[in-house]
Parts: C-alpha cells; sequence; structure tokens
C-alpha cells in the first residue's frame, strides 16, 4: 500500500531547505568568508568603527580597552611580566642543570636589572645567584647573595602587596596549631 503524500515539490523544497540551511540563522562563528561578506582593503576606511579619540591623552583608544576596568588591565599586565620572569628564571635553572653556569648568571642578572625595584623578582633572583655561585663553588659570592636574597625577604614583608597574603598565611598557621593542639599527635601524622 503506498499513500499519497501531497505535492512531491512541497517534500523537495523541505528537503532542500534542511539539507542547505535556509530558514536557519548561522552563528557568527559559522559564517564562511565569501566574496560578499569580504571587506576589500581597497574600500575600508582608515579609521575603525570599533576605535575612538580620547580627549584626556588626545590618542586613539581601542573599543576593547574601554571595557576593561583600569584595575584589571593592570592586573593582566602584571601577571604577564610575572609569567615572563618566571619563564625565563626556569630557562637559567636549565642552563644551570646543563652546567653552562656563566650564561645562567646572565640571565638572571639581566632580570635584575629590568626590574630593581620589585622585591620579589630581586629574591627569586638572588636564590639563582645563590644557586648558580654554589655549583660554581665560590662560597664568598654564594654568601653575598643569600644575605641579599633575605635583605629583599625582610622588604617584601613590607611590601603591601604581599602583607596581605603573609598575614593569611599566618592566620592558617594558627588554625592548624590549634587543630593539633585539639586533636592531638594524631592530627598531623
Amino acid at each position: 500500500m503506498t499513500r499519497n503524500f501531497g505535492h512531491p515539490t512541497f517534500f523537495a523544497v523541505i528537503i532542500a531547505l534542511v539539507f542547505l540551511g535556509g530558514c536557519g540563522k548561522q552563528k557568527p562563528s559559522e559564517v564562511k568568508p565569501n566574496s560578499a561578506n569580504i571587506i576589500k582593503s581597497s574600500s575600508a576606511k582608515p579609521e575603525s568603527t570599533l576605535a575612538s579619540y580620547s580627549v584626556e591623552t588626545g590618542k586613539k583608544k581601542s573599543f576593547y580597552s574601554k571595557l576593561k576596568d583600569p584595575l584589571v588591565v593592570a592586573f593582566e599586565k602584571e601577571r604577564k611580566r610575572e609569567a615572563e620572569i618566571t619563564g625565563m628564571l626556569e630557562q637559567a635553572s636549565q642552563m644551570v642543570k646543563g652546567v653552562n653556569y656563566g650564561g645562567a648568571l646572565r640571565m638572571v642578572q639581566r632580570i635584575e636589572q629590568e626590574n630593581p625595584t620589585d622585591s620579589n623578582t630581586l629574591m627569586r633572583t638572588s636564590y639563582m645567584k645563590a644557586m648558580i655561585y654554589h655549583r660554581m663553588k665560590d662560597s664568598p659570592k654564594r654568601k653575598e647573595a643569600m644575605n641579599q636574597m633575605l635583605k629583599n625577604m625582610e622588604a617584601l614583608q613590607k611590601d603591601p602587596r604581599f602583607r596581605e597574603a603573609f598575614e593569611e598565611g599566618q592566620s592558617s598557621v594558627s588554625v592548624i596549631k590549634k587543630s593539633v593542639e585539639r586533636l592531638g599527635a594524631h592530627y598531623g601524622k
């Protein structure tokens, strides 16, 4: 038995719409570039529509920089700088493992020169220098680097950026000590 489903052209149109996606709206990420939606560089204006002129500074500001809070931008910049410094210190550590003490020392000194006021970076570089001098069997320079690291640790404790983290760490230590006192020796083991 065969049924008559109506007009075959109606079903052909529906099948064509389903397979070609004619009725649905494509997401912007799924739009494929073609000659209709590509802007030719000769017809593009030199000023972008996403940029505006800043009255205070007299410079052009992008649309996206207006959306971010200045504190967020500063935090992201600082985090990127810290990641870069950490990467350079890891490279220096690899040089030490590869017995390239001179190269590692030059890299650490360059990091120190680029960041002369950051006590955290200076502390880390002083420690790395002490490790390098220890491997080079140069005890006077190692002692000097360790003393410099201790001075930078003291300066770091006075730095307001790290003061809060230090106080939180101290409160965590006191909580753990109280837990050990209440639960006895079984807690710490």
